[in-house]
């Protein structure tokens, strides 16, 4: 459906004055951070002709050096405003850049919309494909705001697996409660952005959360990691008032030495488990903080955050002092400083050593909070489908009676077209027993057509609201035939690939669903097009019939108007079409579509215009 062009400029115009306000802001404090910095300089080239000067005068000697550590102190203090302004001016910035990108995802302009993260998670799924679910110009490019990984795959699972009715009312419920609040989902993708920087996934860390400790399971190298820096203290100690001799220190340091050399490897790959030296996994407790701060009140989203506090392990406050520990464990990139305290301490082993504590205690409830953020950051995802699309609805997903079950759409459109661009239609598929037959010339809308209706169905049953006036639909499991692709490694042809691609769908009509409720929706784009004329026709209508008799609902596009015309088929279907209009204009003719869907069947084909149109036609 086509949004009011006033609703869709209102929102367009809000996210350019805060793009604006935000830039006209982190000019401010950068110019703030570029003050700052010139006074660090002075005060620091200051402080030090203090201490110059203390040093070399012959009176007043100690009035120098008290100017200098006042100066070395508001250096000091410079120096830490100075990271306060400039993380500022960068949060100001990132802002400004994330309302940029909200202007080109409402007008679709995918060249300024980067793809982030979930190119690397685009699925091979032949829906995938058929539908633009990943990749550029996607569902998924068009509505994701996550930046974790585990959000990624949250938003990519909800895609490709349809959720229970049940499940879709909860995340809608959620989604509607998320939409309005704009500055709290920039904020929660701003704070994501740093961890989709550096690709932070956090799977190596619940793996060793839930695993088996490594030192406790050796509590005879903990017991020696205390003992020999103890030695070390007292033979020192003891050499200092001269009642051993002065090298016996060295007999407990050169096997603190030999220790690390032993074990140290095993426990940096430990640490690099949990974290690298830009420790991204205390970042996510930024991530945490705002969402235990959100007030909800819907029942998910109360849940949600339930699970980050559950059994008073606090996901913010946990992950913040394990990113403490891991701050500790960096010590390990300072070469020359890390050798001389782990061979004097046994540091890696008492690092380890809370590390293990901290798993003990919130091991088993880490996996639940990260479930948690990524089901969050997807909701916030399809909340701001929600609040860039106003005019779009949130369907009806119903359990109807066998038999009856039926997809019926008022004004539905393609979610991935611009507004200005986009046509709606009213559609319906179903009952069992019938199928839509969608006719019509080349380039009228019949691909578009179908890749709406399962673009649609997978927004609907993620949680989303569709592109519709109204959506009311079954559970659905939907299957798709459209671009097919040959494979000379594999010696397939084009024709046998889509045999094998009708076999599946065929194959997913027959088998009894794990919910039995759940109806299968097909959507064949002219298929089977390798072979000839009458073949086509019999394979087709022995394919429809299969998918006819085992209850499946769907839509077939089609040139062949004599496969219309078929009377085994002309009783179930139920025929549509798209029409061109040719029109002469500056003594040339061109040809122009309206995308508008009307009852029967086409009347008119525009094959051997078009070829007359590049210059192809007879002479």
């Amino acid at each position: 459906m086509s949004a009011s062009p006033t609703d869709v400029n209102a929102i367009i115009a809000r996210y350019r004055r805060r793009a604006a306000d935000f830039g006209r802001q982190q000019e401010h404090f950068a110019w703030r951070a570029n003050r700052i910095s010139h006074a660090r300089v002075a005060t620091f080239l200051v402080a030090g002709m203090c201490f110059l000067a203390g040093g070399l005068a012959e009176f007043g000697s100690v009035g120098w050096v008290i100017a200098g550590v006042v100066m070395a102190a508001v250096f000091v203090s410079l120096v830490w405003w100075y990271g306060r302004v400039l993380a500022e001016s960068e949060r100001l910035g990132q802002l400004k850049e994330i309302n940029n990108r909200a202007v080109a995802r409402v007008e679709r302009a995918w060249k300024r919309l980067p793809t982030g993260p979930a190119a690397a998670l685009s699925d091979e799924d032949a829906l995938a494909g058929d539908l633009d679910l990943f990749g550029e110009a996607s569902l998924f490019h068009l509505v994701s705001m996550a930046n974790t990984p585990i959000g990624v795959r949250t938003l990519r699972d909800w895609f490709l697996h349809p959720a229970d009715p049940a499940a879709v009312v909860q995340r809608q419920q959620a989604v509607a409660e998320l939409a309005p609040w704009l500055d709290m989902r920039q904020e929660l993708h701003r704070r994501g952005l740093r961890l989709a920087d550096r690709q932070a996934d956090p799977g190596r860390f619940l793996q060793w959360a839930v695993g088996q400790p490594w030192l406790a399971r050796r509590h005879w190298l903990k017991w020696t990691a205390w003992c020999l820096p103890a030695l070390i203290v007292i033979s020192v100690g003891l050499a200092a008032i001269g009642a051993v001799p002065g090298s016996t220190w060295l007999i407990p340091f050169t096997l603190n030495v030999v220790l690390g050399s032993v074990y140290c490897r095993q426990i940096h790959e430990i640490f690099a488990l949990i974290s690298t030296r830009h420790g991204e996994i205390g970042q996510y407790a930024d991530l945490f903080e705002l969402i235990d701060a959100t007030s909800v009140t819907s029942a998910h989203l109360e849940q949600l955050q339930q699970q980050t506090v559950a059994h008073d392990a606090e996901a913010c406050r946990e992950i913040r002092r394990l990113g403490r520990i891991m701050d500790l464990a960096n010590l390990r990139f300072s070469s020359m400083a890390y050798f001389l305290i782990q061979s004097v301490t046994a540091w890696d082993f008492h690092i380890l050593a809370l590390l293990e504590r901290w798993q003990r205690r919130n091991g088993p409830h880490v996996r639940t909070w990260f479930d948690a953020l990524g089901r969050w950051e997807a909701l916030a995802s399809l909340a701001g489908l929600a609040h860039d699309n106003p005019s779009w609805v949130f369907p009806a997903i119903e359990n109807q009676p066998p038999g009856e079950q039926a997809l019926r759409a008022r004004s539905l459109g393609h979610p991935l077209l611009a507004n200005d661009s986009r046509v709606a239609n009213d559609v319906t598929i179903g009952p069992p027993g019938t199928f839509l037959m969608v006719t019509g010339s080349n380039m009228s809308g019949k691909s578009t057509l179908l890749r709406a209706i399962g673009a649609n169905v997978v927004l609907a049953q993620a949680g989303a609201p569709v592109c519709a006036e109204q959506l009311v639909l079954p559970p659905i499991l939907p299957a798709t035939s459209m671009r097919i692709h040959d494979s000379l490694a594999d010696g397939v042809s084009f024709y046998m690939a889509e045999l094998r691609r009708l076999k599946q769908i065929v194959d997913a009509a027959r088998e009894p669903a794990a919910d039995s409720n759940r109806v299968l929706l097909y959507l064949l784009d002219e298929i089977l097009q390798g072979t000839n004329t009458a073949e086509r026709q019999i394979a087709v209508r022995r394919v429809l019939a299969h998918l006819l008799a085992e209850g499946a609902i769907g839509a077939i596009s089609t040139h062949d108007l004599q496969l219309a015309a078929d009377p085994a088929l002309s009783k179930a279907g139920v025929p549509v079409h798209f029409r061109e209009t040719i029109h002469s204009e500056a003594g040339r003719q061109e040809m122009t579509f309206d995308y508008r869907l009307r009852e029967g069947l086409a009347t008119t084909s525009n094959a051997l215009k078009l070829l007359e149109m590049v210059g192809l036609g007879e002479k």
